[in-house]
């Protein structure tokens, strides 16, 4: 359907579709209509309503809906089923509608308790520093199988490494 429209139209009705009010839609879709404010009101109203442009905006209403836009649907649809629960005139409606609230609220309880943790800025810090920590390097330790080096004392004193001749401790007499 949405093919069928002109481009100004079809950007009208994507706008529409995204949440703006008719008349700014209008302005945006059709920047040279030089008409006050009060006739875009109108004509964005009439646009509006013609068949072919109500068919483009629920659709792009569709491919446009974000979660945001289902959390709100499914509030409604809560706010419509406490009211059967509450003022129904069907006493089988009324009980039909207070089962689907117990069930409704028993799984937002499961799911909220789920969801819950307690969370502290202690927290928050050492999983951001965990996460933000390099891994550490591997440390390589060699051992050697030879037996450790002896150190010999020579007749002046000094002690004098067994494996490279290094002589240290040199006392003087």
């Amino acid at each position: 359907m949405a093919l069928e429209l002109t481009a100004s139209r079809r950007r009208f009705a994507h706008l529409v579709a995204q949440g703006n009010k008719y008349v700014d839609a209008y302005e945006v879709a059709f920047p040279n209509n030089k008409a006050p404010r009060r006739n875009k009101a109108d004509s964005a109203s009439l646009l509006a309503n013609l068949p072919e442009v109500r068919a483009a905006i629920r659709e792009y209403e569709l491919q446009v809906m974000p979660t945001l836009d289902l959390r709100r649907l499914r509030e409604e649809q809560m706010a419509n089923i406490r009211y059967l629960a509450t003022y129904s005139p069907d006493h089988k409606v009324r009980l039909a509608a207070a089962v689907k609230l117990v069930e409704f609220s028993e799984r937002y309880e499961n799911a909220d308790s789920v969801r819950k943790r307690t969370l502290t800025i202690d927290n928050l810090v050492a999983e951001i520093a965990q996460i933000a920590a390099p891994e550490p390097e591997p440390t390589i330790e060699l051992e050697s199988e030879a037996e450790p080096e002896a150190q010999i004392q020579d007749e002046n004193d000094a002690t004098v490494d067994a494996g490279s001749g290094i002589t240290t401790n040199v006392k003087a007499r």
